[in-house]
């Protein structure tokens, strides 16, 4: 049975924050554009939410409720959580370079890419038999799982841009994935 799997990207404040901390207030931009997902196609049969208020957020803007869904919580940025991702790059430069670089690394001290990947592929794998599903998460995990439905490298994450309140569509079995490719919510 093929899986219809649609990720949104959770609202962001308007500055790059890493995730973690306290919620900050979302712009007018980023609830523009859930009112366009809302829009959207029909109903999904299952509904999932990273936990945390941005996933939350997002999802009682479309006007659903779902799950909360352990395995679709944002990164463990450890001492960065929370903390603009400017501040981090000026005070921490050498470590942060590390953290672009290296996908295998964890400079502060919480989880690393190749560990969220695993995390969101292992959750992928379990939607096998799975008809239509609705998760909203951070932009990374959402990235996570494009990279895993394109069979891409690590390394591909720093070259995907998923902007938060956007959806990135997938087909799949649970083991094999593809990307449906559509700009019907412009």
């Amino acid at each position: 049975m093929t899986c219809s799997l649609v990720l949104i990207a959770s609202l962001a404040p308007a500055q790059a924050v890493f995730p973690g901390g306290a919620a900050a207030p979302v712009s007018g931009t980023m609830l523009r554009r859930l009112e366009r997902l809302r829009r959207g196609p029909g109903a999904p049969g299952a509904v999932f939410a990273a936990p945390g208020a941005r996933a939350r957020q997002t999802l009682e803007g479309l006007g659903l409720d779902g799950a909360t869904e352990a395995a679709l919580r944002d990164a463990d940025f450890g001492t960065w959580a929370g903390r603009f991702v400017s501040e981090v790059q000026e005070s921490d430069p050498a470590r942060f370079a590390e953290w672009l670089r290296d996908p295998t690394s964890a400079p502060h001290g919480g989880e690393s890419l190749a560990e969220v990947q695993a995390r969101v592929a292992g959750w992928m794998r379990g939607l096998a038999g799975a008809r239509h599903v609705l998760a909203v998460a951070d932009t990374g995990i959402v990235r996570a799982a494009a990279v895993e439905a394109l069979g891409l490298g690590l390394a591909a994450h720093r070259c995907l841009d998923v902007r938060p309140a956007e959806a990135v569509r997938l087909s799949g079995n649970g083991e094999r994935w593809r990307l449906i490719a559509s700009a019907a919510a412009l």
